[in-house]
């Protein structure tokens, strides 16, 4: 269990240094566990060790002495060697740094990354170990001798950005699925699963919006395509047949045939029958066909007769009907109507409005009444 060893007077109490006793050397693995600054007491070899950095996975201990750790009292700053003193008060402390060039004659002899103390008439410096320690007030940080140099020990953590490692905040599902934060946070991947909703085996993701978590379709089956529902989500479905149009569904393919062009042919024997629009009509009786307009029709329903027999064929009127043929219009109502004279006359009706109709195309020499 680590205690708290206080870096400015080298004693254990509530705050200051964790240290660890151990049998063994740290390495670069030993870093779980144990924060920055950790002092490792390695009780076989009598040495000590700090970690003053645990940074990109790695733990970089550095040893700190032999039998005793270096407590020195804390400095105002980290001053220019260079440089005149910054003061020269009673009792003011520095380290004097390395900064290229020679060590100013005011420190009264200082060497480079020596501690220097002012007793009101001259500078007094000692030379540090090795994993000597000390708190310079002006930056608010503990500093540890490497030997070198003087380097200082972060024991802040920073918050997490783009660039430096830290420590960040776990998102929450209902905030992952929002998708409004913008600081560092880290999604975890269930949160993420949220956002991206229940996801069915070969089903359609679908959005829900950008607070919403993504949905997905049941599978399709074979010949189902996504149709559009102006405000709801789409559905699957499958293309209806209609006149004349066949659909083949099979697995990744659908298959439309149109039969006819559009017209449905049907051969006509009996004495009379009732037109349909987009229709055609094979008259085939050794005597008259009669064939009715409807009681109505719609702008551009067609009607195709063809006469085969040798009875003729008759395209009779309804109520109001009327028929124009060329510049020639039949008598309006159920007394008006087109023949044919021969065998093999044909004739194409276009209907203008409810009543009227239009002959498009004709073959043969056709009566008009």
């Amino acid at each position: 269990m680590p205690y708290s060893l206080n870096p400015m007077t080298g004693k254990l109490d509530f705050k200051g240094v964790n240290y660890v006793v151990k049998t063994t050397t740290p390495t670069t693995l030993d870093y779980v566990g144990y924060d920055v600054p950790t002092i490792w007491i390695n009780s076989t070899s009598n040495k000590s060790y700090l970690l003053v950095d645990k940074t990109a996975g790695a733990a970089e201990w550095v040893e700190i002495g032999v039998t005793s750790l270096d407590f020195y009292e804390s400095v105002l700053s980290i001053a220019d060697c260079t440089a005149a003193p910054p003061t020269s008060n009673l009792g003011d402390r520095y380290i004097v740094d390395d900064t290229v060039g020679a060590v100013n004659p005011a420190w009264d002899g200082a060497d480079k990354n020596d501690i220097v103390e002012y007793d009101g008439a001259a500078w007094g410096a000692v030379t540090p170990t090795a994993g000597a320690l000390t708190y310079v007030e002006d930056v608010a940080k503990l500093y540890v001798f490497d030997g070198a140099a003087w380097q200082p020990i972060t024991v802040s953590i920073p918050d997490m950005t783009e660039t430096a490692k830290g420590v960040g905040e776990l998102a929450t599902d209902a905030e992952t699925i929002d998708g409004t934060l913008t600081d560092y946070h880290v999604v975890n991947p269930s949160a993420l699963k949220a956002k991206l909703g229940t996801q069915t085996d070969h089903g359609i993701l679908l959005g829900s919006g950008t607070a919403a978590a993504i949905t997905a379709t049941a599978a399709p089956t074979d010949g189902q395509l996504l149709i559009g529902s102006t405000g709801n989500d789409p559905s699957l479905a499958t293309l209806t047949a209609g006149t004349g149009v066949t659909v083949t569904n099979a697995s990744g393919a659908i298959t439309l045939n149109v039969v006819g062009g559009g017209i449905t042919w049907q051969e006509v024997t009996d004495a009379s029958a009732a037109l349909v629009a987009n229709n055609g009509y094979i008259a085939n009786r050794g005597t008259l066909v009669t064939l009715t307009l409807p009681a109505s029709a719609n702008i551009g329903d067609t009607f195709t007769i063809i006469n085969k027999g040798a009875g003729f064929v008759r395209i009779a009127q309804n109520a109001s009907d009327f028929i124009n043929f060329g510049d020639t219009t039949s008598t309006v109502g159920v007394g008006g109507y087109i023949e044919a004279t021969a065998v093999g006359d044909s004739v194409k009706l276009v209907a203008y409005d409810t009543n009227e109709y239009y002959v498009a195309s004709a073959v043969g020499n056709w009566t008009v009444a």
